[in-house]
């Protein structure tokens, strides 16, 4: 395996993750990938991670997708239920606040009207929120956030193949091939 020293004397940017609730179901996501969730009795949690394999240079999405958790009715809220998701970025060995968002509940009704920063400023666009039209119960509030100098995977930058007898048997000898350098 060979690793160039370039690489190991780079100072990528680390970006994580702060998710907290309070009474409601509450589902994050960034870039479309489910990163944590509060399903569980009480809807109360809180979690966090490395998202630096998650996120891309440019821009991103950040979205938190949560509903009450009344079985009558999904839809109502409590005056102190919320969902916090906080994008930290690590500068001088401190993780520091880069992008916010709050799904809570205004006037009994889900709102993203408490996000820092609504209509957008500086790294962070405006938040979008409504119903989630997968699920009418649920309520969607995302925004996006541009980043800049995390490490490029090389998997983000793969090509989609075609299903044919060709490219099946050129996958399969690749296969076999890290097969037996691992064995």
């Amino acid at each position: 395996l060979l690793i160039s020293i370039d690489v190991l004397a780079m100072d990528f940017n680390k970006y994580g993750f702060e998710f907290r609730t309070k009474k409601a179901y509450c589902y994050a996501q960034v870039n479309g990938v489910d990163i944590t969730n509060s399903n569980i009795v009480g809807g109360t949690a809180s979690s966090g991670y490395d998202l630096s394999a998650i996120i891309k240079n440019g821009k991103n999405t950040m979205t938190i997708i949560y509903t009450g958790m009344d079985d009558n009715d999904r839809k109502k809220l409590e005056k102190d239920a919320y969902c916090t998701l906080l994008i930290k970025e690590k500068r001088n060995g401190e993780m520091v606040n880069y992008a916010s968002l709050v799904g809570d509940s205004l006037d009994g009704l889900a709102s993203g009207k408490n996000s820092p920063h609504y209509d957008g400023l500086g790294q962070t666009g405006k938040v979008n929120e409504g119903y989630w039209e997968e699920i009418n119960l649920m309520y969607k509030v995302e925004r996006t956030f541009t980043v800049s100098g995390v490490k490029e995977w090389t998997w983000t930058k793969g090509k989609v193949i075609t299903d044919n007898g060709k490219n099946r048997d050129l996958l399969y000898k690749q296969y076999m091939m890290m097969y037996k350098m691992v064995k």
